[in-house]
């Protein structure tokens, strides 16, 4: 996780155990908490929206700020009807927090899909292909 130093400060007011944003510990606990927070917001924002979908609006305010998902969501909504979900939202967003929700989101669900016991060694380069792919292996292929 990376905070910039700006939204560090402002954890750092309600959480001023929060040391140092150059310290692994406190960059990653305020990452957290600052997700925490985006997903709460949401939530306010529109009780209506499901969890699955609130998590992808806070991984795009975590990306590109509350106030720039808050400005696609905006524009996503009409008077008659608030935006529910992160795919009527995306097209307003930037283009890169589409793309990081989108990573995100497949990095989650390689990381929920169980991996089956190997029987035995791959024999063939067939069989070497079939082999699942590790998280590691889609998290770089994506970058």
């Amino acid at each position: 996780m990376q905070i910039m130093p700006a939204t560090f400060r402002e954890i750092q007011k309600k959480n001023p155990h929060y040391k140092d944003i150059t310290t692994p510990r406190w960059n990653i606990a305020a990452g957290i908490y600052y997700d925490r927070q985006m997903y709460k917001l949401w939530k306010k924002e529109n009780e209506n929206i499901s969890p699955k979908e609130r998590l992808a609006f806070a991984l795009g305010s975590y990306n590109a700020g509350f106030g720039g998902v808050r400005k696609a969501y905006r524009k996503a909504s009409t008077s008659d009807k608030k935006a529910q979900s992160w795919q009527e939202v995306s097209p307003y967003a930037p283009k890169e927090t589409r793309n990081y929700v989108k990573r995100i989101h497949g990095l989650m669900q390689t990381a929920s899909v169980p991996k089956p016991e190997p029987t035995s060694a791959p024999e063939n380069e067939e069989q070497k292909q079939q082999q699942p792919k590790s998280f590691l292996y889609h998290f770089f292929r994506q970058r």
